[in-house]
């Protein structure tokens, strides 16, 4: 063993183009890609969803780190998830996504076992939409440090078979 590094011989590789719909190509920038204006080359349909908010709602959560709320006031209300999924349902149908006509439901979670929470919106989007849901969001909140969000991932992935993606 020697304190020196090993020496070899590399290269830098260029970053892959992504080819969206409508055959444009688009090249990252400082590690990603500007989906402006872009549809994507084959789009999901999302034939039932919701959303379930674990952060009550006087808590503020942060979506990659910056608050979501339409205002500066410092509480979370339905209408702000409201306009939040109004955005999304927007970017997904300029990506070309297929998304329902009825807004997803949302719940707020206010305690008790989330296996009772995630069964109860699952239960309604199959309600409102007929078929199970195909994707159901759950927004934390800043404080939670991993724990809901761990008991979450382990019941939607072990308890209801769904696979959570963060």
């Amino acid at each position: 063993m020697t304190p020196e590094m090993m020496s070899v011989k590399s290269r830098i590789l260029n970053p892959p183009k992504v080819v969206y719909g409508a055959s444009k190509i688009m090249q990252p920038r400082d590690g990603s890609w500007n989906m402006k204006d872009v549809k994507v080359v084959e789009a999901s349909t999302v034939k039932s969803w919701g959303v379930l908010v674990t952060s009550g709602q006087r808590d503020l959560p942060r979506v990659q780190g910056k608050h979501i709320s339409a205002s500066n006031n410092t509480y979370l209300t339905h209408h702000t998830i409201k306009d939040y999924m109004r955005a999304m349902i927007q970017e997904g149908t300029n990506l070309g996504m297929k998304l329902p006509d009825a807004r997803p439901p949302i719940q707020f979670y206010t305690g008790g076992p989330i296996l009772d929470a995630l069964k109860t919106l699952y239960t309604e989007c199959q309600k409102i939409y007929g078929v199970k849901p195909d994707v159901l969001i759950v927004v934390y909140d800043d404080n939670d440090h991993g724990n809901l969000y761990n008991q979450t991932k382990y019941v939607a992935e072990c308890k209801i078979g769904y696979i959570i993606l963060h």
